[in-house]
């Protein structure tokens, strides 16, 4: 009865694509990184650029948007765009 219960509070769809942990870990980490990228852009903007670890903005950058590659490169592989689509395409069967 407790698994009646527990599926009350979400969808079928919803749980087959919190299944999908590896996708959503890396949308994560891609909005996050993408936030670092505009911090530092406007830091670089305004002069601010904390050099500290001995990067330069441009070094900075490169590193960010080398993650950023890795992770779409990967999200493209695990053909995340269409999860929720072949989520519902399960369910239905």
């Amino acid at each position: 009865r407790k698994k009646d219960e527990a599926s009350d509070t979400i969808t079928a769809l919803e749980a087959v694509m919190s299944v999908d942990k590896e996708r959503s870990r890396l949308e994560e980490e891609a909005e996050k990184l993408n936030t670092a990228m505009t911090a530092l852009t406007e830091a670089e903007s305004q002069g601010q650029v904390d050099d500290s670890d001995g990067k330069t903005f441009e070094e900075q950058q490169e590193e960010i948007m080398d993650m950023l590659n890795y992770i779409y490169e990967r999200l493209d592989d695990l053909d995340a765009a269409t999860a929720e689509t072949r989520a519902r395409s399960i369910l239905k069967g």
